[in-house]
């Protein structure tokens, strides 16, 4: 992944490649960014560059900070998700329910009119994402970890498992939005080793996993 403090801006044939995913990355009303994605053929996309919206906005300063923002965000979502008609448990197979939000939510990478993304999309796409990780922490267990050289990173907030293995779940809800049923999120927690009852074991066996370089 490319190291985004030192880019400034991409040149000419790296913007025709670039996709602007989201004018502002709101998280709790705190920090907003400018995100930016670059496709990576058979894996999605990669980060580019983030740039800051508003100077004035706080930062959390401290790397337990987006961890308890993604707690509360996973918590706030699982009431907004079964109060609106899915099943929002924190069981592997919710992961399902997840899907199905964004097949009745979203399309293309663009919220449907009148769906429950075309408000404050940023903030729910992260507070999904949180869904997604908590999923896979109290299912397998693990430990939310920020990036290091930048804690405030929403899209850098990693889930250690206990067999080593690291994960990005609030990436993979953006690649799910962006990219539609083929980064299923269900697939995603089978191929990670949860029990869906919605999967078979060849299915389990033909998840595609993504390395982050």
């Amino acid at each position: 992944m490319p190291d985004n403090d030192s880019v400034s801006s991409p040149d000419e044939d790296e913007r025709a490649h670039l996709i602007p995913l989201l004018e502002a990355f709101q998280v709790s009303g705190n920090h907003a960014v400018g995100v930016w994605f670059i496709p990576r053929p058979g894996c999605g996309w990669d980060v580019y560059m983030r740039e800051p919206l508003d100077g004035a906005l706080g930062r959390r300063g401290t790397m337990a900070g987006i961890v308890k923002d993604a707690a509360k965000a996973a918590d706030w979502i699982a009431s907004a998700l079964n109060s609106s008609g899915y099943t929002a448990n924190f069981s592997a197979d919710s992961l399902a329910e997840v899907d199905r939000f964004f097949e009745e939510h979203s399309k293309n990478g663009a919220p449907k009119k009148g769906g429950l993304l075309t408000k404050d999309t940023g903030q729910r796409l992260f507070a999904i994402g949180a869904y997604t990780g908590e999923v896979l922490r109290r299912s397998l267990g693990g430990d939310w970890q920020p990036d290091p050289s930048d804690p405030d990173s929403e899209m850098g907030l990693s889930l250690v498992l206990p067999n080593g293995t690291t994960v990005w779940p609030v990436e993979r809800v953006m690649k799910r939005y962006t990219n539609g049923r083929e980064d299923s999120i269900a697939a995603y927690g089978a191929g990670l080793g949860l029990n869906l009852t919605v999967f078979t074991d060849k299915a389990k066996r033909g998840f595609r996993r993504c390395r982050r370089d």
